[in-house]
C-alpha cells in the first residue's frame, strides 16, 4: 500500500501545475460547500433551542399584556400556574426592548426564571450559565448573545447597562448572530423607564394535552395563542428547511460541477499517463491496485483543498459574518470529511472504468 501511495505522490509532483489548478478549482467549490454546511449547522444549533423537555406533553403560550407597562411579577405567575393540578412543571419569560436615550441603541432582553433550561437551551459558547442562586436571588448578571458581542466587542466580566442597572457579563450564548438578545434573571431589579414589554412566554408540561385549553390565561391579564411543543418545534424545523433548501441545492450543484471538471482533468491526465499504467498492468499490477493509486492521488488533492478551506475559515468568517449565519462545528467537519472520501471514490471509479475501456495491448505496443 505504501508503494502505491508513493507512486501517487510522484504522479502529483510530475504534474504539479495541473494539480495546482485542480486544488484551486476544488478549493472554490469546497469553500462554498463548507459555508453551506456551517449554515446548516448553525440552523440545527438554533433548532435545538425549540425542542422543549418532554415535547409530547408540553405547551407554549405566546402572549402580551393589555398595557406595555403592566408588569406581572414572578410570584403572581407561579401562584396562577400552581392552581392547576395538571401542570407538572413550567417556566416563564418576559421579553422586553430597551432603548438607550443617549445612543438610541435598542436592546432586547429576556427575563427568565430558574426553570428556563429545563424547557429551552441556548448553547453557551463562552463563560457559563446562571447558577440557581443567581436566578433566585436576582443577581445583577447577564448572558449576552453572540450577535450583541460581535457588535459591541464586549466579553466575559465586562458590563452591560440597562438604564441605571449595571449587569456583569458571565456568558455568551450561540444565537442568531444579528439578533441582540440577552438573558437576565427574572427577579433582577432593573431601574429603567425606557423598556417596553414585548410580551410573555410561558412553557408548561401537562399531565395530558387534553387540558391545554382549560387554562384561563385572561385571569393572569394575558392574551395570546397557546400551541403544543410539538407544533412549536415542527414550525421551527419547517422554517429552517424552507430557508436552507435553495442554498443546499445550489451547493450540491456547485460541488457536482466542480467534480465533473475534476474528472475531465483527471481523464486528460490519464491519457497522458496511460503508458505508465499499461506497463504496471504488464508487470503484474491488478486493477484493484490501479484503483487504489487513483484514489490516493484524488484523495490527496481533495484533502489539500479542504485543508485550505479550514485554514482560511477565520478570514472568510470575518468577511461574511453580516451576510450569512454560520457555525463551524463537528457536523461541518464530518460532512467535509465524508465529501472528501466520497468525491475521491467516485472520481477513482470513473478513472478506473475509463482505463479498463482502453486497449491495454495497444498501449503496451506503443511503449
Amino acid at each position: 500500500m505504501y508503494f502505491l501511495f508513493e507512486n501517487s505522490i510522484k504522479s502529483i509532483k510530475s504534474n504539479i501545475r495541473m494539480n495546482i489548478i485542480i486544488v484551486l478549482t476544488l478549493f472554490v467549490a469546497y469553500q462554498f460547500f463548507f459555508l453551506v454546511c456551517c449554515y446548516i449547522e448553525d440552523g440545527l444549533l438554533g433548532l435545538s433551542m425549540f425542542e422543549m423537555k418532554n415535547i409530547s406533553q408540553s405547551i407554549l403560550y405566546e402572549s402580551q399584556t393589555n398595557s406595555d407597562n403592566d408588569i406581572i411579577s414572578s410570584k403572581d405567575i407561579k401562584k396562577f400556574l400552581n392552581r392547576y393540578d395538571f401542570i407538572q412543571d413550567y417556566t416563564f419569560i418576559q421579553y422586553n426592548t430597551y432603548s438607550d436615550v443617549i445612543s438610541q441603541d435598542i436592546l432586547s432582553y429576556y427575563l427568565i426564571d430558574e426553570n428556563y433550561t429545563d424547557f429551552f437551551k441556548f448553547p453557551i459558547i463562552e463563560g457559563r450559565y446562571f447558577t440557581k442562586e443567581e436566578l433566585k436571588g436576582g443577581d445583577n448578571v447577564c448572558i449576552i448573545g453572540e450577535g450583541y458581542q460581535k457588535q459591541t466587542g464586549l466579553n466575559i466580566d465586562d458590563v452591560v447597562y440597562i438604564g441605571d442597572t449595571k449587569l456583569e457579563i458571565i456568558g455568551v450564548m450561540k444565537y442568531i448572530p444579528n439578533f441582540n438578545i440577552n438573558l437576565i434573571p427574572y427577579s433582577t431589579s432593573l431601574s429603567t423607564t425606557n423598556s417596553i414589554i414585548q410580551g410573555y412566554r410561558i412553557a408548561a408540561e401537562l399531565t395530558s394535552l387534553e387540558y391545554m385549553n382549560q387554562i384561563n390565561w385572561n385571569e393572569l391579564g394575558l392574551f395570546g395563542t397557546v400551541i403544543t411543543a410539538d407544533k412549536y418545534y415542527s414550525d421551527a424545523k419547517n422554517n429552517l428547511f424552507e430557508r436552507g433548501f435553495i442554498i443546499i441545492i445550489l451547493a450540491i450543484v456547485v460541488l457536482i460541477y466542480a467534480l465533473i471538471n475534476l474528472i475531465n482533468i483527471q481523464i486528460s491526465k490519464l491519457e497522458q499517463q496511460k503508458k505508465k499504467f499499461g506497463i504496471e498492468i504488464a508487470l503484474g499490477a491488478t486493477y484493484k491496485q490501479i484503483f487504489i493509486q487513483f484514489f490516493y492521488e484524488c484523495f490527496i488533492l481533495v484533502i489539500v483543498s479542504i485543508l485550505l478551506v479550514f485554514l482560511t475559515e477565520p478570514i472568510v468568517s470575518e468577511k461574511i459574518e453580516n451576510i450569512i449565519n454560520h457555525y463551524f462545528g463537528s457536523f461541518t467537519f464530518i460532512c467535509m470529511l465524508l465529501v472528501s472520501v466520497i468525491s475521491s471514490f467516485i472520481i477513482s471509479i470513473v478513472l478506473l472504468l475509463k482505463f479498463k475501456n482502453m486497449n491495454i495491448t495497444e498501449i503496451i505496443k506503443e511503449v
